[in-house]
């Protein structure tokens, strides 16, 4: 927890269990400036992108894994007045050892920069004929970073749906 103006410019995270169950009972959640509700609540897996139950090698822009032992993101998470970052255990198996680094600099903000925000979500059995929705409707000046996708198929097609879909995106107005 910051107080101040600045930016977070990256966070480094390491857990000693990286099971399925811990990837998705801890939870990261973050405010800006005093705001009630978190800006990013997600499972502390799925929002460094290992949301597949397992940790996997990842090396983007944005998010690492450099050896899938990990958590790295390179978000640049700017704050005006204060910044608050916590990681909660929802789960019921305790977490023995957890490790992390929050690089952040006390900075002068300028007025028209962009919060960070990041939406979670998930549905156990989709709907024929309704489409998920991977991020709600925004409003407002803002830019799209992109989205982590992870489907599990029927456990009833065994090993014969190779995930077909289509993904659609719509921005300033599309219909």
């Amino acid at each position: 927890e910051v107080a101040g103006a600045g930016v977070i410019d990256r966070i480094w995270l390491t857990i000693q269990d990286r099971s399925p169950e811990a990837l998705r009972s801890l939870r990261v959640d973050i405010w800006w400036d005093g705001a009630e509700t978190p800006a990013v609540s997600a499972p502390l897996g799925d929002f460094f992108g290992q949301n597949g139950g397992e940790m996997v090698r990842l090396d983007t822009e944005l998010l690492a894994s450099p050896e899938a032992r990990s958590f790295v993101s390179y978000f640049a998470m700017p704050f005006r007045s204060h910044a608050k970052v916590v990681v909660t255990n929802d789960g019921k198996a305790e977490v023995p050892l957890l490790f992390y680094d929050v690089d952040y600099r006390l900075t002068k903000v300028p007025d028209d920069a962009l919060y960070f925000h990041a939406v979670w979500r998930r549905e156990r059995a989709t709907q024929g004929g309704r489409d998920f929705e991977l991020l709600p409707k925004v409003e407002g000046r803002g830019r799209f970073l992109g989205a982590s996708v992870m489907v599990q198929s029927n456990p009833a097609y065994g090993k014969t749906w190779w995930g077909e879909g289509e993904v659609k995106l719509y921005l300033d107005g599309d219909s």
